[in-house]
């Protein structure tokens, strides 16, 4: 036993040799770390052991990345609805205006998503009986889809965007131009589209 030894039982000077394990002594804590550093500079298996523990570190997140990766492009990415889906999308060539009504949700993609799943809004269009008319021209997409929210119309993002801003419908068209594919969706239930001669 430290400072016992040779029958000293009582210790006058306080000074019992323990005093560096003192979790408020900072030299001690400071020092350790740089004894062990050293230790491991001195020792290839260390050394050897500290690289393989990293790497395997480093690993195990890059496939915990691709993993949550591969999961979120596959349940959330607006070309994939897009692709799968494409032979119930109609064309619809020389739109000149779009009227929005109701302030229905402006989406990245036709569906409304439920519960636990990541939102799809780009931007809320208002409340019942709004209404935006603004001079879209260009190319609208219409999908039919079989459930309970019927069809949807698909419109450029950037045409979208531009013609709501210069309309002062919108401040900011962050959302829009972030969209994956450039084609945001409303419901059919919500929009009008008049077709006619495109300006030059």
């Amino acid at each position: 036993m430290r400072n016992f030894e040779g029958g000293v039982s009582n210790i006058e000077n306080e000074q019992t040799g323990w005093e560096s394990m003192d979790k408020n002594n900072n030299d001690f804590e400071e020092s350790r770390g740089a004894r062990r550093y050293e230790v491991m500079q001195g020792s290839e298996e260390a050394k050897g052991a500290f690289k393989t523990k990293v790497n395997n570190l480093i690993k195990t997140a890059m496939v915990t990345l691709a993993i949550v990766g591969t999961l979120m492009a596959s349940g959330c990415a607006s070309s994939e609805i897009m692709d799968r889906e494409r032979e119930n999308i109609e064309t619809i060539d020389n739109v000149i205006s779009v009227s929005i009504k109701d302030g229905p949700n402006i989406r990245e993609n036709p569906f409304i998503t439920g519960k636990g799943e990541l939102s799809n809004v780009i931007m809320d269009s208002g409340r019942e009986g709004d209404r935006i008319d603004i001079s879209y021209q260009g190319v609208a997409y219409r999908y039919d889809n079989d459930g309970p929210d019927g069809s949807w119309y698909g419109f450029s993002a950037e045409e979208l965007a531009n013609q709501l801003h210069e309309g002062a419908y919108v401040k900011n068209t962050k959302g829009f131009k972030a969209d994956e594919d450039g084609v945001v969706w409303i419901n059919g239930n919500y929009v009008e589209i008049e077709r006619g001669e495109l300006a030059n």
